[in-house]
């Protein structure tokens, strides 16, 4: 009987630390939402490397890389911003919108100014 009751109380504490765990990096990936929704893209990154392929935190990771390298004005880091951000294999619709409408706006640019983004 008593070996019975041991084991419920362990799995209980298991099962309270695990729900803790999932807990904290629930509230670290909304962080790093709030983080993106801002546009503080480096700070996001590193609160979803963080995460360890919590949700879609690793696709999310590179995606704010990408937009920190791009918000860096840097005309070479342009065309690499780009095709890092074609390369993005994206589960998440809104993710989804912001990329294409990122992509055309570099599309737009390399065409005012005369670039080539293919090659």
């Amino acid at each position: 009987m008593k070996l019975w009751r041991r084991t419920l109380a362990l799995s209980i504490v298991i099962t309270i630390v695990f729900v803790c765990y999932l807990a904290g990096l629930a509230s670290d990936y909304r962080e790093g939402i709030r983080f993106v929704a801002s546009g503080e893209y480096e700070k996001a990154c590193e609160v979803f490397i963080g995460l360890d392929g919590y949700r879609d935190s690793e696709v999310l990771a590179e995606y704010c890389a990408v937009m920190a390298e791009y918000d860096s004005f840097d005309y070479a880091s342009v065309c690499r911003s780009y095709h890092r951000l074609k390369a993005l294999d994206i589960d998440n619709e809104d993710l989804s919108v912001e990329v294409a409408k990122t992509n055309a706006e570099i599309e737009a640019l390399y065409i005012h100014v005369g670039g080539v983004l293919y090659g």
